[in-house]
């Protein structure tokens, strides 16, 4: 299992295999989120990945920062799917948690290394996944996310009450004083 991470418009041959899963998820209406996949959901990403297995694509998603976060904050994980084929049932939970921390540990070293990260975080609107998340992380490679109880803002919204999300963070957790959060 490997990540390929790139800058989107500068890896013709990953940008093409990319874009034709971003358009399988987009297209399967029978997702709830497929809406999320819509092209300009991507067009303000820093980065993209693509996680193979037996060098055939598994899980893609993407690291992404915006002006209503701390400077050099990065969400990961950010518009993360299975590809269709390795939806559950055909992975079992066990094998989805091994590469969900290899993508997280990739995207992690890409973003401080590439990216200048201070701070990396993953985000969610649900609650009660934060300290299953931290706890997997932990397990399978040794990265010891935080959370708190907060909901910080997460898009440039503050009305929007799904601008609001939980994160789990990693890094520098100073920066969390600069970012709104209730």
């Amino acid at each position: 299992m490997y990540t390929e991470i790139w800058i989107p418009g500068t890896d013709t041959e990953l940008d093409s295999l990319f874009e034709q899963l971003r358009v399988q998820q987009h297209s399967d209406t029978a997702h709830p989120l497929h809406k999320n996949y819509a092209a300009e959901t991507f067009k303000e990403c820093s980065a993209l990945s693509i996680t193979f297995e037996n060098d055939k694509p598994i899980v893609l998603g993407s690291v992404l920062t915006r002006q209503c976060w701390p400077k050099n904050a990065y969400r990961i994980l950010n518009r993360f799917w299975k590809v269709h084929e390795h939806r559950l049932p055909h992975l079992d939970r066990n094998h989805g948690m091994d590469i969900f921390s290899n993508t997280v540990e990739a995207h992690i070293v890409y973003a401080v290394k590439e990216l200048n990260a201070e701070l990396v975080f993953m985000s969610r609107q649900h609650e009660n996944w934060q300290a299953f998340s931290t706890k997997i992380l932990k397990q399978k490679v040794g990265i010891e996310f935080k959370y708190n109880s907060y909901k910080y803002l997460t898009c440039d919204n503050p009305q929007d009450d799904s601008c609001w999300q939980r994160i789990v963070y990693y890094g520098n957790e100073e920066l969390l004083n600069q970012w709104p959060y209730k």
